[in-house]
């Protein structure tokens, strides 16, 4: 019987992608030389004031909330969140506290075939802060502040009750590919464009109060997320079953020892003195800028994936793949328009032409032939003339060196007309030449198949391997 409910909420900081930062006017770079991208209103130098509101941060973070299907706010006023740490230069952080630009809303998202949906408190605008490294020797703390004022989306989950943790990373994934497909961010955990909070409460079932939530701070994987969560779980049973209290703190998630480190008790909001911002006036979300940003809303993944599914006639799992590599979309639409044959353009797409750009360490845009090209190389096998690894062992190398595609099958063979006698012959040769594998195969070994396929495929790469299947279960069949 199910002792325990254990039940999650998030905070997600998502980094939105914009060229300057949100209320000053140096570029967002990620990567570039620690402290070289900021300004004197980064930096916070006395008597410098924050410049007007990233119009283009705003935009993104109301495409977002558009997305999940939030109310929009009109008239919105930042606030300053006051607290003190290194990466903070001002001392207090900008953000929205009275008027979140976004509320409510919901993500829905599939896990192991159901339909779940991830309720939303809201979505406001603020400032990110500078990042610290403190493992420099082991003596010093150092601080870039190029991350400093980058515009920040942190959207604010409703809880949920949390089942093994895998549910929570099908969110984490979808809401990722709902950013990249909105152009609202990277989403790159790694990077520290999406970062995670978790807060996490452990609650007996006949218990109607919730015990006390902890929260764990910066979490930069979907790996790091799962694990913490089931720590975390675990913990706070293990305190339920010896009757120990415990009170609201903020914990980190250690990767060495796999387990969740207090680092200090959870501030309240009166902690944070919020003020408004008198700094900045409020702006305002007019009918014509909300139409106007949900005319260029572009299409979500899944719809996407609907589209892959009744208009390409793709596989659901083909579907899927296609629609987590966002990058590839353009590259495989176009293709389409070469070819009729939209599973060998996925089958290529997704082996030879990925293994190939990986390669050579090139992005898709800078993929060599013309779409034309490749689609008359699935022509030639959708017609049976060539075998796909044929295709693309044998003559996509050559075609990749700029020799030309009719010329590499003239002079492979590939256009002769077949024999279909010429291939009967060498099927018999080399089951005469291999009559101990027949015998064993009649007995049942029938992954010997694949081995008579290979040897024949060996001396005459220019037949077909569905001709060479068909003959070749006749004569088995036949012996």
């Amino acid at each position: 019987m199910k002792r325990y409910k254990t039940y999650v909420g998030l905070e997600l900081h998502i980094q939105l992608d914009t060229k300057s930062k949100m209320f000053a006017p140096e570029a967002c770079v990620y990567g570039g030389t620690p402290n070289t991208y900021t300004s004197t209103i980064t930096l916070a130098h006395p008597g410098t004031l924050p410049s007007t509101p990233n119009r283009n941060a705003i935009e993104k973070a109301i495409r977002l909330g558009i997305a999940v299907q939030g109310k929009i706010t009109s008239y919105n006023f930042f606030d300053r969140k006051h607290y003190y740490y290194p990466d903070l230069p001002k001392g207090y952080q900008i953000t929205q506290y009275r008027t979140p630009l976004v509320s409510g809303g919901e993500v829905t998202y599939e896990h192991k075939g159901k339909s779940l949906t991830f309720p939303l408190i809201q979505i406001h605008l603020e400032e990110d802060t500078g990042k610290m490294n403190h493992d420099w020797m082991n003596t010093h703390s150092l601080i870039d502040y190029n991350r400093a004022g980058w515009p920040l989306a942190e959207l604010v989950t409703d809880k949920v009750e949390m089942g093994t943790g895998e549910e929570i990373i099908s969110f984490l994934r979808t809401l990722r590919c709902w950013l990249r497909y909105l152009k609202v961010s990277r989403a790159n955990m790694e990077e520290g464009s999406l970062r995670c909070d978790c807060n996490i409460s452990v609650t007996p079932v006949q218990q109607k109060k919730f015990n006390s939530k902890i929260e764990i701070k910066n979490l930069n994987s979907f790996q790091e997320v799962l694990h913490a969560l089931r720590y975390e779980k675990k913990r706070q049973i293990e305190l339920l079953e010896k009757n120990v209290n415990w009170s609201e703190e903020t914990r980190t998630f250690c990767t060495v020892q796999k387990k969740t480190l207090c680092i200090r008790k959870k501030e309240q909001k009166s902690d944070y003195r919020y003020l408004p911002e008198q700094d900045l006036r409020p702006f305002h979300v007019d009918k014509n800028w909300l139409k106007n940003i949900k005319k260029e809303m572009p299409l979500l993944p899944h719809i996407w994936e609907k589209k892959w599914i009744e208009e390409y006639g793709l596989s659901k799992k083909q579907a899927r793949w296609l629609v987590e590599k966002d990058y590839i979309n353009n590259f495989f639409i176009n293709f389409c328009k070469h070819t009729t044959y939209n599973q060998q353009a996925f089958n290529s797409l997704k082996g030879p032409i990925l293994s190939f750009l990986r390669k050579e360490q090139i992005s898709i845009q800078e993929f060599p032939l013309p779409f034309s090209i490749i689609a008359k190389l699935i022509n030639y096998i959708e017609k049976g003339q060539i075998a796909f690894s044929v295709a693309y062992q044998d003559i996509f190398p050559r075609l990749i060196e700029g020799e030309e595609l009719d010329e590499v099958m003239k002079k492979g063979g590939f256009l002769e007309k077949r024999d279909g006698k010429e291939l009967e012959e060498i099927v018999i040769q080399t089951l005469q030449k291999y009559s101990v594998e027949v015998e064993r195969y009649k007995k049942g070994e029938l992954k010997l198949w694949n081995f008579f396929i290979g040897k024949i495929m060996s001396l005459k790469q220019k037949f077909h391997p569905k001709e060479i299947k068909k003959i070749l279960k006749e004569k088995l069949e036949n012996k």
